[in-house]
């Protein structure tokens, strides 16, 4: 039983050799030992070895992306442009389960979150049960287009299972990471200047205080790691 508990799988094993790269990867992450890293059980119906052959149709509301987005009101600015820019470099199949809390989400299937949708998915997060003026003011803070919606875009922002990248494999963790600090770089000499800050997220007015908010070493400017931890924390 100690074992088991501390040493993780070893898939050279038989009858490991034979079993599908997606059947393992699945395996995997339901065998995470920390429970913030784990696949939630929504999340595992939508993994692509689940969903080989037919369709999990019936997928329901996953209770860690309502408490994603209730958390991502508190966040502060850096943090949350550091997660739209990390939410950019997940590909298509690393966002399918996301699709699929969004889709459960949208009932009217226009390709956007509404106040009303919105207030429909919070009501099943017990035992907060959100009341109308703190759903507002959610959607407001992931709705960076300020446009009354969510878009999938925005979704993903604030919904993003950061502990579970870290978890599952650190050096891709990193290397997205970088991937993320690149957009602000614009000119990629290894720092972001305030005025690059400035540049990427559209801010008018004194940028100090974004800044501020992420430079450890308070040199007046931001190195990968900064921006590494800053995301780290939310793990």
């Amino acid at each position: 039983m100690t074992k088991v508990l501390r040493n993780k799988p070893d898939f050279r094993k038989k009858p490991w050799p034979t079993i599908s790269a997606s059947a393992k990867d699945f395996i995997k992450k339901l065998l995470v030992k920390n429970p913030r890293a784990r696949l939630t059980a929504a999340q595992a119906l939508s993994h692509p070895w689940v969903r080989e052959g037919g369709d999990a149709s019936e997928i329901p509301v996953d209770i860690s992306v309502l408490s994603n987005m209730r958390e991502f009101v508190m966040y502060s600015r850096m943090k949350q442009f550091a997660l739209r820019a990390l939410a950019s470099t997940l590909d298509e199949e690393e966002l399918s389960d996301l699709k699929d809390q969004f889709d459960a989400i949208d009932v009217d299937k226009n390709g956007s979150i509404s106040l009303e949708e919105m207030r429909h998915a919070l009501a099943k997060d017990l035992p907060w049960r959100l009341r109308g003026p703190r759903v507002l003011e959610i959607l407001q803070a992931i709705d960076s287009n300020t446009d009354g919606l969510v878009d999938f875009k925005e979704f993903v922002t604030a919904t993003l299972h950061v502990h579970q990248m870290a978890e599952h494999d650190s050096e891709k963790w990193h290397l997205r990471c970088q991937a993320a600090f690149d957009k602000f770089d614009l000119d990629g000499d290894g720092y972001i200047t305030p005025e690059e800050l400035r540049l990427h997220t559209g801010l008018k007015g004194s940028i100090e205080p974004l800044l501020e908010e992420a430079d450890i070493d308070k040199d007046g400017r931001l190195v990968c790691t900064n921006s590494a931890n800053s995301l780290g924390q939310q793990a």
